[in-house]
């Protein structure tokens, strides 16, 4: 398969060292892109077959940070059936003393 493979994480150091270098990256390319780059379009495609075109910062809000959005809401179930504290998100969590 031409996909690239997720590295192998044996431990939550080396998972966390992956989410700040990613991250990082990732940042490193937002701050040095433009306004004009956003505007371009981008295609989601599978070889020839075209899932959609967007501009690039309507596929950045609406399908990246949703994504994240997402995988945060699954983890905050995740996390209440082990009875682990939901830590806050968008402030205090019913978890924290307020």
């Amino acid at each position: 398969s031409n996909y690239p493979h997720p590295p192998k994480i044996n431990t939550s150091e080396e998972l966390l060292a992956l989410l700040d270098k990613n991250s990082n990256n990732a940042l490193a390319e937002l701050e040095k892109s433009s306004d004009a780059h956003f505007m371009e379009p981008w295609t989601l495609r599978n070889g020839e077959k075209i899932f959609f075109t967007m501009s690039r910062i309507a596929v950045v809000r609406g399908i990246a940070m949703n994504h994240i959005v997402h995988h945060r809401g699954q983890l905050s179930v995740y996390l209440r059936l082990l009875d682990v504290p939901v830590p806050g998100i968008y402030g205090p969590s019913a978890d924290e003393n307020m």
